[in-house]
């Protein structure tokens, strides 16, 4: 029999070079409430980094380090280059007991990574190159054999992600999904059929307004209205077919939503910020962590909301507190 896991993470996995920056301005643009501010800097100009730092993420390894902090058994199927950098990234599972047997590696490759820019109140900006994530390939059969009853998806890219989620959803397990910019993009109708088939799925608000922004049955009116309600928000998205919906909202906490009961945890405050990188990915890995232990929807939102407030302390996705 194979080896036996509670949760298998699918998606990324990068090497992350972390760029502190106080030189730089913040530009007002709410007429999009899909983005409401913009990071200026000089155009052509060097700016000075105050600090640097090298650590890991990607929100398939993210997620598998947090479950991991349970003692609850995680694997990884995520893709990376033949080089330095993915063999760092296989290190960095390692340390972390996670099990790396289905991480693909492509030849020729280069392995994923993003240039975080936290700026002075500990906010970040990342540019991401995607590389080898974008070429994993899922097959139904590996799939289907792994002996886990839960799998949890963060962002898949490529020309292959539409056949991956099929392969994915066709296995009959538990599926927790937190999607990705390219399945955002691609709406309400692409998805709807994954979206029946998801057991918890988590998006924050701004994630959560992007999708039902494709619904081309709404109106912009009532897009204002989602946009300032976040109870509608969460119901609409309950409506496409999930069991469970998840949308947290940075210093608001989290709200979830099964069809019959509506939960609202208030953010934990937090004072002197450090680095808001890998928050999402924390709370999603608590909150399934605590899930899968206790099924109870209520204390697992309270500790993931918990956590996430501790995770702004540290530097880093993975760098949790003892």
């Amino acid at each position: 029999m194979s080896q036996q896991f509670d949760l298998v993470t699918i998606g990324g996995a990068t090497e992350d070079l972390f760029l502190t920056i106080d030189n730089y301005h913040l530009m007002d643009n709410s007429q999009d409430i899909l983005a409401q501010k913009l990071l200026a800097i000089e155009y052509g100009a060097k700016i000075l980094a105050k600090e640097s730092f090298l650590s890991y993420g990607g929100g398939a390894t993210n997620v598998a380090v947090a479950v991991s902090r349970y003692n609850l058994k995680s694997a990884v199927i995520a893709a990376i280059g033949d080089d330095q950098r993915g063999g760092n990234i296989l290190k960095n599972l390692k340390s972390h007991a996670i099990n790396s047997h289905y991480i693909q590696i492509i030849a020729d490759q280069q392995s994923a990574m993003s240039v975080m820019l936290i700026g002075r109140d500990g906010e970040h900006s990342a540019i991401c190159y995607r590389g080898a994530n974008d070429l994993i390939t899922i097959d139904f059969n590996t799939i289907a054999a792994l002996n886990t009853p839960w799998l949890y998806i963060s962002s898949l890219g490529g020309h292959s992600w539409y056949k991956n989620l099929i392969n994915i959803f066709s296995s009959n397990k538990l599926i927790a999904w937190n999607p990705g910019q390219t399945q955002l993009i691609a709406g309400v109708a692409k998805l709807r059929k994954f979206l029946n088939k998801t057991a918890i799925f988590i998006v924050n608000h701004d994630e959560a307004l992007q999708l039902v922004s494709t619904d081309n049955s709404l109106r912009p009116q009532q897009m204002k209205v989602y946009n300032q309600n976040i109870e509608l928000l969460i119901e609409k998205l309950k409506s496409y077919g999930p069991q469970l919906v998840i949308i947290t909202k940075d210093k608001d906490g989290a709200w979830s939503y099964d069809g019959k009961r509506l939960i609202h945890q208030p953010a934990y405050l937090t004072k002197n910020i450090v680095d808001t990188t890998g928050v999402g990915d924390a709370f999603s890995g608590t909150f399934i962590a605590n899930f899968i232990i206790t099924h109870n929807i209520r204390q697992s939102l309270r500790v993931a909301v918990r956590q996430s407030a501790i995770i702004l302390k540290v530097r880093g996705a993975q760098s949790w507190p003892a």
